[in-house]
């Protein structure tokens, strides 16, 4: 931390927060993946190895977003069947980090893809409670989108035949940014 020669010796002056807009997969900071719709703000999602095959990015390597809108909006779809968050901005988001724990529940959705291209499964649980919340840990060891799929249908998860039924995944690309 810096200090500012115009606050008091008692205050510390933290440079302002910046975020990399252009990051899409950092392995070696997190796995989290970041997806930027056209129509703005910013779709976060933690992911394990399994999800980052199904949105075909490399386990090892740094991705960028693409310099097409258009492509980038398809990425937010996909990226947002996979359970992500839209935020208006990275540093909303961590300013909500902080703020969640004075919250009475938050809500995780997971998804499995069978790799027969039909429907999808759907897991909700409450981050709070400790014995949802660790269950779904098992997701992390699956090894592909079918056993990913036979552990949320064991966790109790739905089936939807219509995956566009599943109100928990609807994200319009062009109302993103009015939310």
């Amino acid at each position: 931390m810096f200090q500012n020669p115009a606050l008091s010796s008692d205050e510390i002056y933290c440079a302002p927060q910046t975020y990399d807009t252009n990051k899409r997969y950092r392995p070696l900071k997190g796995h989290v993946v970041y997806g930027y719709p056209s129509t703005g703000g910013v779709l976060i999602k933690g992911v394990s190895a399994v999800e980052l095959l199904h949105l075909n990015l490399d386990r090892f390597k740094e991705a960028n977003r693409s310099p097409d809108p258009a492509d980038e909006d398809e990425f937010c779809k996909r990226l947002r069947n996979l359970g992500a968050v839209w935020w208006p901005s990275e540093g909303d988001k961590v300013a909500a980090f902080g703020e969640r724990y004075l919250l009475k529940e938050e809500i995780i959705v997971q998804t499995g893809w069978p790799s027969s291209g039909n429907g999808v499964w759907v897991l909700k649980y409450d981050a709070k409670k400790w014995k949802e919340k660790f269950e779904a840990m098992l997701l992390q060891l699956a090894l592909n989108m079918d056993e990913r799929c036979q552990i949320i249908k064991e966790l109790g998860g739905s089936f939807f035949e219509d995956p566009g039924a599943c109100e928990d995944l609807s994200f319009d690309i062009l109302s993103s940014a009015a939310k």
